[in-house]
């Protein structure tokens, strides 16, 4: 009968199985912070990353130069993506 009054053990397991949960809350929350924040790319940036070029008015783009055409991957107006020669 004595081993069913000693609940220390129990308490212990039970205290660590919610520090656990919590932690493990907290990292994934952290994560999911983290990894959003570095998946936005803003205009401009979309012609650096994804074409390794620069935004250029379009006259001093050759169209040989000319890495994507759509003007959205530059945040100027009339600006185009050129590949760096």
């Amino acid at each position: 009968m004595k081993i069913l009054n000693n609940k220390k053990g129990a308490e212990l397991a039970l205290n660590v199985v919610v520090i656990a949960a919590i932690a493990m809350l907290v990292l994934v929350v952290v994560s999911v912070i983290f990894l959003r924040g570095a998946t936005e790319v803003k205009p401009g940036e979309t012609c650096v990353i994804k074409y390794q070029g620069e935004c250029k008015v379009q006259a001093d783009c050759s169209p040989a130069q000319r890495a994507s055409p759509n003007t959205k991957d530059c945040s100027n107006v009339g600006q185009i993506c050129c590949k760096i020669l």
